[in-house]
């Protein structure tokens, strides 16, 4: 209901449920891990917030304050490598 209330959509996974907003972060959590990940459009990278089991509503708060800034800001840097930023490829959009 947090993250409902804070203009997420959010829906029921088997373990969890998974949440998106209007800028693109996507939450993810499950009784064993829960994340949060956005798509910077400048840098063309992921950046993801995670912690070890199911969060209280502050973890949310603080984590999607910090990546939405963090990929609205066009001279963001690349966050430290501690297992936050995916290398994965980026389809290129046509």
């Amino acid at each position: 209901m947090y993250l409902e209330h804070e203009g997420f959509t959010v829906g029921q996974t088997k373990t969890g449920f998974v949440a998106v907003d209007d800028d693109g972060i996507v939450i993810q959590a499950t009784p064993y891990r829960t994340s949060a990940q956005v798509f910077h459009p400048i840098l063309k990278i992921y950046r993801e917030e995670y912690a070890l089991y199911i969060q209280e509503t502050y973890w949310f708060a603080e984590k999607v304050a910090l990546l939405t800034e963090w990929s609205k800001d066009p001279n963001a840097k690349e966050p430290p490598r501690i297992g936050q930023v995916s290398r994965r490829p980026v389809p290129r959009m046509k």
